[in-house]
């Protein structure tokens, strides 16, 4: 699988966006968008999605353009957006095609698989941020996208709510070489999960700079390697 961006722009009235973004993202990469608020991350991420067309350009999917949303791409949104009246299981199950034995093994595997095994019945208000976001990852995964798109999707957690679901997002990656596109605003978070991090300038947002990650993981976040790239975005960002 291979997502192909070519001179894609998108502009509201008369701002523009993202202009001329040309991006091949692999099958089994984790891309992260990085920039400054404003640059067009999630918009370049919308229009990945399918869920906006009306941009300029080509985007390709295994090289057939992308038309609309399709099943093979998941989204995981920046707040989890679980409805109120299902419990955990019916909000990872809702909208399956199928409700059979097969598919209530496997709704009941991602529940394990994310950390929610005893928390099935218990309904979006008792869960913490942590365990709401749990929910919303084993929904998109349930659904075997081959590309998963994440729009800052831990950002309203606590930091070490946030470790964690860094580190269970690349055991996802590991065991089942989903594509991830997250965008993010943390450096240090795309340091960690990223092989390649895709620095966009302010408005319009344009790519400034892609930076390959070749440390291998498990990465460790206080190394000096990444530190040099760090120093490096900082100064492509022009931030002291």
């Amino acid at each position: 699988m291979t997502l192909t961006l070519e001179n894609v722009s998108r502009s509201f009235q008369t701002v523009t966006a993202i202009k001329q973004i040309n991006l091949t993202i692999k099958k089994g990469e984790v891309i992260c968008l990085l920039g400054k608020s404003g640059c067009g991350k999630s918009t370049l991420l919308r229009t990945l999605s399918g869920l906006d067309q009306e941009y300029s350009g080509k985007i390709y999917f295994e090289g057939t353009p992308l038309t609309g949303v399709r099943e093979e791409i998941g989204f995981i949104f920046q707040e989890p957006r679980l409805l109120p009246w299902l419990n955990v299981i019916d909000n990872i199950q809702f909208g399956l095609k199928q409700n059979d034995e097969q598919t209530s093994q496997r709704v009941h595997r991602f529940i394990q698989y994310v950390g929610l095994k005893g928390k099935e019945y218990i309904y979006p208000k008792a869960l913490s941020g942590g365990m709401s976001q749990r929910a919303a990852i084993a929904r998109a995964l349930v659904c075997d996208p081959e590309v998963l798109l994440l729009d800052e999707p831990f950002s309203a957690l606590d930091h070490f709510t946030k470790l964690e679901l860094q580190d269970l997002l690349l055991k996802i990656q590991a065991k089942y070489k989903t594509t991830m596109v997250m965008v993010t605003h943390d450096i240090d978070e795309a340091l960690y999960l990223a092989d390649r991090i895709v620095v966009l300038s302010s408005q319009p947002g344009t790519i400034q700079q892609i930076v390959e990650v070749t440390q291998p993981r498990p990465r460790t976040r206080t190394s000096d390697g990444l530190k040099g790239l760090k120093e490096k975005i900082l100064k492509t960002l022009h931030v002291e």
